[in-house]
């Protein structure tokens, strides 16, 4: 098992391990740690504690491009397998690690690229999960924890974080912004290739994707048939795209995109920054068999003191100073 590495030991991995990649799109990224450095420690050291994860096998789902996996390893001594759908991210992350390596052979992480809801793992393989900022994304939540209680061991946890949090006001607001640009306007799209030139090389506003899908699955249809299709199969996959234009009639009664998660993207079923209710989270993860609690990410005094309560008049007004949120599964 490796060794758990001093904060400041740490610090000269991760300055190693962000040192002069060749992947634009993890240079953008990585500036968010280094602007708020001594936060991020913290925050890894503190959601290792309520994982239990020293000294264990824990698998990083939705690892990006690694800074927590290392981190992880580094500040844990723990057996980190680093997960995520993009083989571009998995890549960059494996480029960095022979970079560490030479020099610190006893960080210890592997690579598992794949989609968690597809993959096949042992049951009871891992001792702890750790995801950060991915269930917004992912097409299939239930899917997605019931693949978690299969590989935990008994007493093992999963710590899921995420600052996309319904219950937030200004949140919710920032969101339905971000949505509306990234699901049909072109100016927004070419922002980001701008600033991820790798991971949106060919992206497009969802609309139009949806359009292009209405459009082939029924020719026949007029434009303000299409518009109104595009419209209200926001939040629908291609398939469900197709068989709602094929079957579209004049008295077709058109459905409500999902007023949380209608930016998605219609090839992939990847969710576009959803946002979540960390009690009907909990909830989900309870009916699977979790023992689950919900934890604020609090740094300071006096109000870290309150990570932990769970009164839900009490959440509700602590996620209006600070949306983010952590739900800690055990399997019994």
């Amino acid at each position: 098992m490796p060794e758990a590495r001093s904060v400041a030991e740490f610090r000269q991995i991760l300055d190693l391990y962000l040192d002069e990649s060749d992947n634009p799109d993890f240079i953008t990224y990585s500036r968010d740690i280094l602007d708020y450095y001594e936060h991020w420690v913290w925050e890894i050291q503190y959601l290792m504690r309520l994982g239990k994860f020293c000294g264990k096998r824990v698998l990083d789902v939705g690892c990006g491009f690694g800074w927590h996996t290392v981190g992880l390893a580094a500040l844990g001594g723990n057996e980190v397998v680093a997960n995520d759908i993009r083989e571009t991210m998995i890549s960059a992350l494996e480029k960095r690690l022979r970079v560490v390596q030479k020099e610190h052979s006893l960080l210890g992480v592997e690579r598992l690229l794949g989609d968690i809801c597809a993959l096949n793992m042992g049951a009871e393989s891992y001792d702890g999960i750790y995801c950060h900022e991915t269930i917004e994304h992912v097409h299939d939540l239930d899917l997605m924890f019931t693949k978690c209680f299969e590989i935990l061991r008994r007493g093992g946890r999963a710590v899921f974080t995420n600052d996309n949090n319904a219950l937030c006001r200004s949140v919710r607001k920032n969101n339905e912004e971000l949505w509306k640009k990234r699901d049909r306007e072109w100016s927004f799209i070419e922002r980001l290739k701008q600033e991820r030139p790798v991971e949106n090389a060919d992206v497009e506003p969802y609309a139009a994707m949806r359009e292009r899908m209405v459009r082939s699955a029924n020719p026949r249809l007029t434009d303000e048939e299409v518009t109104s299709l595009v419209e209200a199969s926001a939040g629908m996959v291609q398939h469900e795209i197709e068989t709602l234009s094929k079957r579209y009639g004049a008295k077709t009664k058109l459905p409500s995109p999902p007023k949380w998660s209608w930016c998605r993207n219609p090839e992939t079923g990847e969710y576009c920054e959803r946002l979540l209710d960390p009690f009907e989270l909990a909830r989900q993860l309870e009916g699977i068999g979790f023992r689950v609690s919900v934890h604020h990410l609090f740094r300071k005094w006096p109000l870290c003191i309150m990570n932990s309560w769970n009164l839900r008049p009490f959440n509700l007004l602590l996620f209006q100073l600070r949306p983010p949120f952590v739900l800690v599964a055990e399997k019994p």
